[in-house]
């Protein structure tokens, strides 16, 4: 979960920070900064959240990564004008191994600042195991 204020974005994704952890994360490794590791093979509901605005008018993508790499069903993209406040939320089923890391990374068409919303958590990352 983050509570950022905002993050830089050009036209290559970074990794959005998630500080903080949630206390109820069996099965679920948050040794490396700004990721989840999954501990056991299997089948995970993925879900995330991101609440915030852009800076200028452009395309801004959200989207989930494993191991670094942007799932292509993991991925959701909108046109923004400046300042319009805006909500990513994406659900999904993936069949993951021990070891994967899964992050939430963003990236934007126009360079500029997408402010997080200035309060309560807003970029989410929840990840469970179903099967």
């Amino acid at each position: 979960m983050s509570t950022a204020g905002f993050i830089a974005l050009t036209d290559t994704p970074v990794t959005v920070p998630l500080p903080e952890q949630s206390s109820a994360s069996a099965g679920l490794d948050f040794a490396t900064a700004d990721n989840i590791t999954i501990v056991e093979d299997g089948v995970y509901r993925v879900d995330f959240h991101v609440l915030g605005s852009y800076g200028e008018i452009g395309n801004v993508n959200v989207s989930l990564a494993i191991d670094g790499t942007p799932q292509p069903g993991g991925m959701l993209a909108y046109e923004l004008l400046a300042s319009e406040l805006i909500t990513f939320t994406l659900t999904n089923y993936y069949t993951l191994t021990a070891g994967a890391q899964l992050s939430l990374q963003m990236f934007a068409s126009v360079p500029g600042n997408f402010f997080f919303a200035a309060t309560g958590p807003s970029a989410t990352l929840s990840v469970e195991r179903v099967a």
